[in-house]
């Protein structure tokens, strides 16, 4: 199964790329047929061979394996844009990001030479670092947080050696989940204040009279406010 489940990232990879051009293009993007039709192209694309290799392995070659994580992020995202329903909300993303954040920022300095400790041996076998991450799902589980989920398949996934590396960093973190999740935690957080901080009152000029309240609260509507 390893070997197939390393094309799961790539095709996921050009579906997004796919809808976001048909979206452009007003083409069909919308529900299930489009999502099923989109999703056989890129299928079709990723095993088209390149040098005698097919594009999803090309990844493998660059030495890239993205995590779980990351996978059903954009699998939850791809599920949001085509059948307009959202798999993680908000506070769950921003667990997920602040997940890849600290994870990645424990990894990768370690993985680069920096201290004289390599957190990477963590990630063989029964280590501390399976205990945290199950106990973190776990908590997670209970307070009702979905990315518990991502979690507990990355787990789960590592037990049935799903990947070509048996080393459990590799199925909780990567290189784009790290710096997607220090975007998100840095642009993030200020767009969030600016929101919350804008004046939330309009000019008498453009207020509906007031003694129609049902067209009030539908301005309001329409402004997202």
């Amino acid at each position: 199964m390893n070997y197939w489940s390393s094309f799961l990232f790539p095709w996921l990879m050009g579906l997004w790329l796919l809808l976001s051009v048909a979206r452009r293009c007003r083409l069909p993007n919308q529900g299930g047929r489009a999502l099923l039709a989109w999703g056989a192209v890129a299928a079709a694309l990723v095993l088209v061979p390149v040098r005698g290799l097919p594009i999803g392995r090309w990844f493998c070659v660059l030495n890239f394996q993205a995590g779980v994580p990351l996978t059903g992020l954009l699998a939850g995202h791809l599920w949001k844009m085509t059948m307009q329903r959202e798999i993680f909300r908000p506070n769950e993303l921003r667990t997920a990001w602040n997940f890849g954040l600290v994870f990645g920022v424990v990894l990768y300095p370690s993985a680069l030479g920096v201290g004289n400790f390599d957190v990477y041996q963590w990630g063989w076998g029964f280590s501390p670092l399976m205990l945290v991450v199950a106990v973190f799902a776990i908590v997670l589980a209970a307070t009702g947080n979905r990315f518990s989920w991502l979690l507990v398949l990355s787990l789960l996934a590592w037990d049935a050696r799903s990947f070509e590396t048996t080393n459990l960093w590799d199925f909780l973190v990567d290189p784009i989940f790290t710096i997607t999740a220090f975007a998100a935690t840095v642009w993030g957080g200020p767009a969030r204040r600016c929101r919350a901080d804008r004046p939330r009152t309009h000019s008498k000029s453009r207020n509906p009279p007031a003694d129609q309240p049902g067209i009030g609260r539908a301005w309001d509507d329409e402004r997202g406010i």
